[in-house]
């Protein structure tokens, strides 16, 4: 809940950054803050995404046709102590420490990001080592009960099924790191 409730800040500094609502009352679109800072044009969708959030956090407001103007200006600094403060009151350990160490990487490469100037496999791969993908989709007690859940499901469907017909083939699409793959295999 904490780290979800400093990703508006995150994103207000990221505008910040970018040189955007520098001012109160200053407007702009996604499509324009797209193109106009050098960004990777298929983020706009992202960016949409992002002035909507900050309308709903009450950052910035709606005023027609796609733009939103700020209430405030927006100031990188200030954004960027209260995201230090934010993240230093975070304590975790096992995968959730891994996790706040990438989040905290992660927050701090938004623009580059944005421009395509750091790979986004780079940040979930550092260097090949797959420790933030575990933490990610393996190793994370939520991840852990998903894949056991996917696991059960995969081995009551071949059970079932072997009464029947003595081979079951199965289909993997789109495993992404294999974690829910390694989990399935084990319980088969």
């Amino acid at each position: 809940h904490s780290l979800e409730a400093l990703c508006p800040v995150i994103m207000a500094r990221t505008f910040a950054q970018l040189g955007q609502f520098q001012a109160a009352a200053d407007t702009a679109t996604a499509e324009g803050v797209a193109s106009g800072c050098g960004l990777k044009p298929h983020y706009a969708g992202l960016l949409a995404q992002w002035l909507a959030a900050l309308a709903d956090a009450g950052v910035l407001e709606p005023s027609g046709h796609g733009d939103y103007r700020c209430r405030t200006s927006l100031d990188p600094a200030p954004l960027d102590q209260e995201i230090r403060r934010g993240l230093a009151a975070l304590t975790a350990d096992g995968s959730g420490a891994v996790l706040l160490d990438s989040f905290t990487t992660w927050a701090d490469s938004q623009v580059e990001l944005l421009r395509g100037q750091v790979s986004p496999l780079e940040l979930l791969m550092p260097n090949g080592d797959t420790k933030v993908t575990d933490a990610l989709y393996a190793t994370n007690p939520v991840s852990m009960l998903q894949n056991r859940i996917a696991a059960g499901a995969v081995r009551s469907h071949v059970e079932s099924r072997a009464r029947h017909q003595p081979t079951v083939r199965l289909l993997e699409v789109g495993a992404g790191t294999g974690a829910t793959t390694a989990t399935v295999l084990a319980a088969l």
